[in-house]
């Protein structure tokens, strides 16, 4: 379904309140639900500036931004091959 909503955004009404939906239990979903969740709000993004809920987009920069952290602590002098 959240396909679809990302999909033909355009053409759905309330796409952005649909979506909204969704955004409640983000952070519990697994992450191929929550990569499906970006990839369609950046969908009606793209189609409906104006319009969507921009929660998601926030989530998904801070998640990445940790990683970031998370592997520059791990490996503090970056991943080279030998």
């Amino acid at each position: 379904m959240i396909w679809i909503i990302g999909e033909y955004a355009e053409r759905i009404d309330n796409a952005d309140e649909l979506l909204e939906s969704f955004l409640e239990t983000f952070p519990e979903e697994p992450a191929l639900v929550q990569l499906q969740l970006l990839t369609a709000n950046v969908k009606l993004f793209l189609k409906k500036p104006t319009e969507g809920p921009q929660q998601v987009i926030r989530v998904a920069i801070f998640r990445c931004y940790f990683f970031f952290l998370l592997m520059r602590a791990i490996f503090p002098h970056g991943l080279r091959c030998a």
